[in-house]
């Protein structure tokens, strides 16, 4: 999705002055609802991530929860991946009382990315469900700071406690969402044990040819919106699969 300009933008301001959406959307399979315009909603929450921001971030607009308004320091962003490198520059930011609206990604996870990046170790959450850390994987993956985040998600221990304390999952663990979490948040030995426990319990119905897998007593379908490098693992035969990995993928 290209990022759009509002209209009272910077009048004749070339295309070079507009937010690069080519690296950005080479480089992430979802780019952002990102759009600059004035922040009026004064009944919005606001998170200051630094006392100098100089850059408004205005996040979650279609979530039941409601937006967040994020107070930061754009070079801090900036450094956190290509694709805000590719979206934020200088001539994009052209005054305090402008943002960039990000209305279809979770404000709480896009918190604890900002956290992250602007250092502010010590106001992250102690533990995250299931929930939310299916959001903030997605979102990590979707702006591709899994690099930076990822040595603060091992010392943070956010997994261990749905791996039961243990270094390993229970072999119980049969979990599309586990398996896409890891593989977003680069884990490859979690990626690697949580697909192939997947692969080993997926079975194909008779009746209509798709795949699903028992979670207990629960017959649950296997997602089409799984990424190839986990769809890609399951070597598909009429009425069983076989399980393949590689750390390659």
């Amino acid at each position: 999705m290209a990022k759009e300009r509002a209209s009272n933008d910077t009048p004749g301001a070339d295309a070079s002055q507009a937010v690069s959406t080519d690296l950005a959307s080479n480089t992430t399979s979802q780019s952002a609802t990102a759009t600059k315009r004035k922040l009026e909603d004064l009944s919005t929450e606001v998170v200051i991530l630094d006392p100098l921001a100089d850059l408004a971030l205005e996040v979650g607009g279609e979530y039941a929860s409601g937006p967040k308004r994020f107070m930061i320091n754009s070079g801090s962003l900036r450094l956190a991946s290509p694709v805000f490198q590719a979206m934020i520059n200088g001539r994009y930011i052209e005054s305090t009382q402008a943002g960039i609206f990000f209305s279809e990604d979770s404000a709480n996870a896009f918190q604890i990315m900002l956290q992250i990046t602007h250092f502010k170790h010590q106001d992250l959450p102690k533990t995250l469900t299931k929930t939310e850390l299916v959001d903030f994987a997605a979102l990590c993956d979707k702006y591709q700071v899994e690099d930076t985040v990822l040595t603060v998600i091992n010392s943070m221990m956010w997994l261990d406690i749905h791996r039961g304390g243990k270094s390993s999952w229970p072999t119980t663990t049969i979990c599309q969402e586990w398996a896409l979490v890891a593989h977003q948040l680069k884990l490859p030995l979690d990626s690697a044990y949580l697909i192939n426990l997947l692969a080993v319990n997926m079975k194909v119905d008779p009746w209509d040819n798709k795949e699903y897998y028992m979670n207990g007593k629960t017959k649950v379908p296997l997602n089409p919106w799984l990424p190839t490098a986990i769809l890609g693992t399951f070597i598909c035969a009429p009425y069983y699969r076989v399980p393949y990995f590689s750390l390659d993928h």
